[in-house]
């Protein structure tokens, strides 16, 4: 059998995290027949979201063409292609794995299926007064009862159209929407969620109390108002005419509690009864120095495994192909070949592309994508 004609792709960028599935494609050749003279197999792609797949010779542009036919043992590089908004995801059959590069051998015909998501973004609410925000899709319902911040912030897809809805408490209505709401008639709102999504909504009584009221503001970081009342610390209370509107701003680490509700920056309420308002540190729950660390499998079916003392496993059957590392980090990935396989190279990363030692080094300053290749042994 003559040798393979490796072809470099630089893989596309994707984002992290994904489910894992690996399936064959068809039932390997009978014995023999690879490299018998015109044998032909069939390559088909199929692609599950917004993305494309395509092949190194550009016979395959999947989208529109989806099927080529190879001669047995040619090895054909496929990489995937997210369109706007969208990340690539994961091969979940043919090939193994979340880096977008696959490499597939064609001692068989073989069906390889790419999934695509759309990349998500978080969208981040504030309720000042009583009542609540709900989102259609589920992840938000801000304000009270609710009162904690972790229900006032959801990820959904970029792109995608997110429908809130006001909720009033009883005797109480919408005053108004702000943010990426504003502007908004009635207590429905609908946006296009991209990069930055803040909502704030504001509710006031029906029967609002008589003269002036109390606003006062305890804990936290520094809060002024508009308008001007308060600037805590120091002023961090004030009397104020019934169903005065006023626009607290806190730090950007902030969050809200009491009278407001939220992780938004500013609340906007009316104080039309004594009104507290609590100013909270956020601490949130990612870390902006981290990245993902995406592995695939390719070559051979079911040639080897990739594998890393820091717990990233990339199999045919139990794959967890991905992994978050901090900025820094340095990862050695070990190739090990199944039975009758020998390991042939990887793709990707700077250091380790195109070599055949079965251990590669991989020094984590950004996304990182590396595609193992098997083949099988010779007899």
């Amino acid at each position: 059998m003559s040798s393979p004609d490796p072809r470099r792709l630089v893989p596309a960028a994707v984002a992290a995290a994904i489910g894992a599935a690996a399936l064959t494609a068809a039932a390997a050749a009978p014995a023999g027949s690879a490299g018998s003279a015109g044998s032909q197999r069939t390559l088909s792609v199929t692609v599950q979201g917004s993305g494309a797949v395509r092949t190194a010779d550009r016979r395959i542009g999947c989208g529109t063409r989806c099927t080529a036919r190879y001669p047995t043992g040619r090895e054909v590089t496929l990489t995937a292609v997210p369109q706007r908004d969208f990340a690539f995801r994961a091969w979940t059959t043919g090939c193994v794995g979340a880096a977008p590069t696959c490499v597939v051998t064609m001692d068989a015909a073989a069906t390889v299926r790419a999934v695509f998501e759309r990349e998500p973004e978080r969208v981040d609410v504030t309720v000042g007064g009583p009542g609540t925000v709900l989102s259609g899709e589920p992840g938000i319902a801000c304000g009270a009862p609710t009162a904690t911040v972790g229900f006032c912030e959801a990820k959904f897809g970029r792109g995608s159209t997110l429908r809130l809805t006001a909720a009033p408490a009883p005797g109480a209505v919408l005053a108004s929407w702000q943010g990426a709401c504003e502007n908004t008639a009635g207590d429905v709102c609908e946006i296009s969620v991209g990069r930055f999504n803040q909502v704030s909504a504001t509710f006031r009584a029906v029967a609002p109390a008589e003269g002036s009221q109390q606003l006062s503001v305890q804990n936290g970081p520094k809060v002024t108002s508009t308008p001007a009342a308060i600037d805590c610390p120091g002023t961090c209370s004030a009397a104020l005419p019934s169903g005065t509107t006023v626009t607290l701003q806190a730090q950007s680490s902030a969050a809200w509690g009491g009278a407001c509700v939220g992780s938004v920056p500013s609340c906007t309420l009316v104080v039309d009864g004594p009104t507290e308002v609590r100013v909270l540190h956020l601490v949130r729950a990612f870390h902006r120095g981290s990245y993902a660390l995406n592995v695939a499998l390719g070559g051979a079916r079911r040639g080897g495994r990739v594998v890393s003392r820091s717990g990233l496993r990339c199999a045919a059957l139990t794959p967890t192909c991905t992994k978050i590392f901090p900025f820094g980090a340095r990862v050695t990935l070990t190739a090990v070949p199944a039975a009758r396989h020998v390991f042939k190279r990887w793709i990707g990363p700077p250091g380790c592309e195109r070599s055949r030692s079965r251990t590669c080094p991989v020094l984590i300053r950004g996304q990182r994508d590396v595609t193992a290749v098997f083949g099988r042994a010779r007899r």
